[in-house]
This record gives C-alpha cells, sequence and structure tokens, in this order.
C-alpha cells in the first residue's frame, strides 16, 4: 500500500537539491581531476586521517631536467627508515581528493538501511565517490547509529538468508453460473537480493568508498553554528563534502540552533552562519521550531491542532 504524505510534507525542495547536488558534484571531479597541487607538500597524516582521505601513494613528479626513463630512486640503506608517503593536509588544501556526499545520520535499523540505499544509488550512478556516515561513539538517544550499530546493519543484510511463502490474497467469490478462478501459483520472498547489496556495501566498507566517522563533536552539547569555535577539524571535514544531509529531528534542532525563528524565515538564515557545504535537513516535526514555511501555514496547522508540532505527523 502506498501513502501520499503530500499534505504532511510541510517543505520538499527534494527537486532543487538533486539538481545542486549533481552540478556540483560535476564541478569538483573536475576540480579533483586537475588538482595537484597538495599532493606532495605536506605529510600531516593526522589532519589527513581526520578529513577521511586515504594516503596519497603517487610518486612525486621528477625533479626538473631528469630523464624520463631514469630509474627509481634507491631504496634507504638497512637500519634507516624509509620516507614517508605524503598525504595531503586538509589545512591547507583546497579541492578534497575525491568526490564526497556526507550524512550526519540519526537511528539505526531501518532509517540507516535507507540511508544505505541512498549512499548505494549515489555511488551506482556515479554521481559521487566516497560517502561519508557520521555517526556517534555513545547514542544521545537510545536509537542513534554507532559503528557497531552501522556494521550490523551491513553484516545483517550480507548473511540474510530466508526464504519465505507469501499468504495468497483472497479472490471473491465467483458468481452463480461463472468457473472458479484459477489457482495461482505460490509466491515466494527470499533474501537473495537483500544478500547481494549488503554484500556490497560490505565491499564498499571494504575498500573506502563508505567510510563511518564518529567524531566527538556530534555528543557535544553545543549547536552547529558553534562548530567552527569548538571544532574546527570538524567544520573542516565538513567542506570537503558535495553536501551534508542532517538526519532527524535532534540535528535540525542544532541546526537552527534550538531558536523559535520566525516560521517563514528562510532555512539558510535560520542555519545562522552555519554553512561548511550545502546543508540538507530530513527530518519528522517533533519540537516546536521550524522554518521555510509559506506565509500563513503556520497559523493554519496551529488553529487545527495546537499540537501538531509535537505529533510526528508532519516533515
Amino acid at each position: 500500500m502506498i501513502i501520499d504524505f503530500k499534505d504532511k510534507l510541510l517543505v520538499d525542495d527534494s527537486g532543487k537539491i538533486a539538481d545542486q547536488v549533481i552540478a556540483k558534484a560535476e564541478a569538483m571531479a573536475k576540480a579533483v581531476e586537475g588538482n595537484t597541487t597538495f599532493k606532495f607538500q605536506c605529510s600531516c597524516h593526522r589532519l589527513a586521517t581526520l578529513a577521511g582521505m586515504p594516503i596519497c601513494k603517487d610518486k612525486p613528479p621528477s625533479a626538473p631536467g631528469s630523464a624520463k626513463g631514469s630509474a627509481p630512486p634507491s631504496p634507504p640503506p638497512e637500519g634507516e627508515p624509509a620516507e614517508e608517503v605524503k598525504v595531503p593536509c586538509p589545512t591547507k588544501m583546497v579541492v578534497p581528493q575525491a568526490v564526497m556526499f556526507d550524512i550526519v545520520c540519526d537511528n539505526s535499523g531501518y532509517e540507516l538501511f535507507a540511508d544505505l540505499c541512498l549512499a548505494h544509488f549515489l555511488i551506482s550512478q556515479k554521481i559521487v565517490q566516497k560517502i561519508r556516515f557520521h555517526v556517534k561513539k555513545m547514542p544521545w538517544f537510545v536509537s542513534d547509529v554507532t559503528p557497531r550499530d552501522f556494521k550490523f546493519v551491513v553484516d545483517s543484510c550480507a548473511k540474510a538468508s530466508f526464504n519465505r511463502q507469501l499468504p495468497s490474497e483472497p479472490k471473491p467469490e465467483p458468481a452463480e453460473g461463472e468457473a472458479p478462478p484459477e489457482v495461482e501459483p505460490p509466491k515466494f520472498l527470499t533474501s537473495d537480493k537483500l544478500k547481494e547489496i549488503g554484500e556490497q556495501w560490505a565491499r564498499y566498507v571494504e575498500d573506502g568508498t563508505f567510510i563511518v566517522l564518529c567524531d566527538d563533536f556530534w555528543t557535544y552539547p553545543h549547536v552547529y553554528r558553534d562548530m567552527k569555535k569548538y571544532d574546527y577539524n570538524m567544520y573542516r571535514k565538513l567542506q570537503y563534502a558535495v553536501a551534508v544531509l542532517f538526519k532527524g529531528d535532534l540535528n535540525y534542532r542544532k541546526l537552527l540552533g534550538e531558536r523559535n525563528v520566525n516560521p517563514t524565515v528562510g532555512f539558510e538564515a535560520a542555519l545562522q552562519g552555519f554553512m561548511p557545504a550545502p546543508v540538507i535537513a530530513l527530518r519528522t516535526v517533533k519540537a516546536d521550531l521550524i522554518c521555510g514555511l509559506p506565509k500563513g501555514k503556520w497559523e493554519l496547522l496551529t488553529k487545527t491542532d495546537d499540537k501538531w508540532m509535537q505529533t510526528g505527523d508532519y516533515g
């Protein structure tokens, strides 16, 4: 059964968002392809790790005047440490090393499964090259995604094994004189496709296409407009994304700084300067703050039900 939630969806910019994400991803892909500025000039491993970027293993360009066919450099003498591989430094980088989309996760279970499906779509359609999932080290609410939850969902899908016969749909009784309807063959629900996609997700995690990050900031008490002040590296990390999708009502509240702004104020203005990358928010309304509504919509809903912002019926 398909339920039409159109009347419950108060702000829907999904079409506009899709166009913007695709356009920015294409522009970033060109920039990444042509960027060599910081590949060999910095070896800041800690900050590169914070940015979730792989170590750059490319060889530096040969020195001016060297022969094209010259032999590779000889290994270091025995007992001396090998030269460290250079990695890009996030504090100096302008262009990231891959086209990335970030998801700041909310609930585990089926909601995380839906997040993984979105990530799979973005990768399979070659819109982006990597997805970074931001999860919590410890749950703020009991259902919040942690690294353990993420692994559990992926493993459960990859190891799924079931084969169930679906109950047949009841047929109307034939009218008098009519032949009874033909008996349909039984239908089965199997785990084949779920197992297939789960195994693909496991490979994505292994090869770095899916990156799971759990930074302390997500369980700090600070609202997001203060991220740059209290955790600059976290803010800098988000700047490498094509866009950042914030899931859930708690993230929405922190995006708005826990402030009751005028309901008609635009989303960007309500963010109060927090814009490390294009921000997307997806929430079910369960707290009495909202922005971006058409004029008169808030008054109309409040007149109909003064607790509409607490019921979880709108998004």
